[in-house]
Order: C-alpha cells, then structure tokens, then sequence
C-alpha cells in the first residue's frame, strides 16, 4: 500500500507545477518533474511487479501488454513533444502558447485519456491485485487535477483557452475533435 500513496502524492506535487508556472519560478519546474516521475515510476513498480495476481481469461493479459506500451508512449508524446518541453517545463510561466492541434484537438487533456489507456493495459498485463485498488485511485486523481487545471490555472496562463475549451471536450473524444484531430494530424506530417 506504501506504492499506493507514493502515486497519491505525486499527483498532489505535480499539482504544484502549475503553481510554480503561475507564479513564474523556472528553477524549481525541472526539479518538480523530476521528483513527480520518479515517484511515479516507484508506485508503479511497486503496485506491479512481487504481488498476489487476480485471474482472467488467458488472452487478455496479452492484449494489456499490447495496450499498456501504446498508452505510455501517446502519454509522453502528448505531455512533453507535442507541448514544447523547454519552454512549457523549463522556463518561466507556462509557455507561451497554447497547443490546440494533434492530440490536443482530440481533448484538452489528452495526457489523461492515455494515462487510463496505460493504467489499463498494465493492469490486465499484470493482473496486480493492488494494481485494481490503485489504478482507479490515480485515476481519479488525474481527473481531480485536470479539471483544476482546466478550471483554475489554463485560463489564466492562455488569454485564448476560453475559445478552446468551448471547441475542444476536456477527456472523452467526440466525432467532432476526432475530425479536428485527424485534420491536424495531417498537417504534421512532411
């Protein structure tokens, strides 16, 4: 249970990014993500790997080990390429523009839609019993503090989020943002 509430307060210290790029102190983002992910990857190790395994159907532990590597990797693409990381986690406020294309046409918080995507593929992978407490627990945490974010710090750090969030779903895709999604897409590619 220790991994548990490592993961719980991580999200309670990743909150605090926000924060620091609120009240505009750079010097302490990098060191923030650092301790963020690291804690992270400790409750993920910990709720994972040595623990009592619940039973399913033999091909769907398969299929979570597909899933779970997708997830992880759309996660890091959202949150740190398709933001631009230096000047959205290493300098000053919160970057300096907002991101409305790619998997941010897809939802506002498209780092949350694969973070679920992950936590679910590892917890049919791993079939973990405390996996099944905590991924609902982090889970719901992530919400918690997407929607703080949406709420209280995006509208202030971007003039133009307003017009996003009334364009754009906050976690769950429709066929509108898929379009947009698709669109932009598109227009990545060289």
């Amino acid at each position: 249970m220790t991994a548990l509430w490592v993961g719980a307060i991580g999200f309670l210290i990743a909150f605090s990014l926000d924060l620091v790029s609120l009240k505009r102190v750079p010097v302490l983002k990098p060191i923030i993500i650092a301790t963020v992910v690291a804690m992270q990857l400790y409750a993920l190790y910990g709720v994972s790997v040595g623990v009592e395994r619940f039973s399913l159907p033999a091909w769907l532990p398969p299929l979570g080990w597909a899933l779970a590597p997708v997830g992880f990797c759309l996660l890091v693409y959202s949150i740190f390429i398709e933001i631009p990381f230096l000047a959205s986690y290493a300098r000053r406020g919160a970057g300096s523009q907002l991101v409305t294309t790619g998997t941010y046409a897809l939802t506002r918080h498209p780092g949350a839609l694969w973070f679920a995507v992950f936590l679910a593929g590892l917890l049919l992978g791993t079939r973990s019993q405390p996996l099944l407490i905590a991924a609902p627990v982090w889970l719901a945490l992530e919400i918690v503090w997407v929607v703080l974010e949406d709420r209280l710090f995006l509208p202030r750090a971007f003039s133009d989020y307003p017009a996003y969030r009334r364009q754009t779903p906050m976690l769950i895709p429709n066929a509108a943002s898929f379009k947009r999604f698709l669109n932009t897409w598109k227009r990545k590619e060289p």
